[in-house]
């Protein structure tokens, strides 16, 4: 039986925003990342026609679906914060502003980054952000692992 999920609201402190969306991402990896062990277990099998292959694809499909949901969730996040800026800067351009922007204007240079304040990921322990490389290759590895439904067709005489 599949865990209910409930949709919940709560507000974080803007600046928190990208820690948090970064946080998602580290579990969207830890999924996949498990997924591709247990396809590569199932790999090592001898035979896949088991009880114990349809449990572990069961659970392949149970992290995959879970790493989707999470990926919707950071859709929506990252939505929500885009649209918020586009309002924000509409609602700050005046009419003088528009004529201004109509206007050529010399490129300023781009704003410097802000360094962040230390915070308890910092160090040896902080987590990598994923390489969407390596996670596509570890994907592709893992489908192709998986029995091609039009090889497993029986001939009757």
């Amino acid at each position: 039986m599949e865990p209910t999920r409930v949709n919940i609201q709560y507000s974080i402190d803007l600046s928190e925003l990208p820690t948090e969306v970064e946080r998602m991402l580290f579990k969207v990896t830890d999924c996949i990342d498990g997924a591709a062990q247990e396809g590569q277990t199932l790999e090592n099998q001898d035979d896949l026609l088991t009880i114990g292959t349809l449990n572990k694809i069961s659970d392949l499909r149970f992290c995959l679906s879970r790493a989707d949901l999470i990926l919707e969730d950071m859709v929506k996040i990252i939505g929500g914060y885009l649209k918020m800026n586009m309002d924000n800067t509409a609602q700050q351009t005046t009419p003088v502003q528009q004529q201004q922007q109509q206007e050529p204007v010399p490129q300023p240079e781009p704003p410097q980054a802000t360094p962040r304040p230390p915070s308890a990921m910092d160090g040896p322990f902080k987590p990598q952000a994923p390489d969407f490389r390596q996670l596509q290759e570890k994907l592709q590895k893992f489908a192709d692992s998986l029995p091609d439904e039009n090889s497993t067709e029986a001939t009757s005489d």
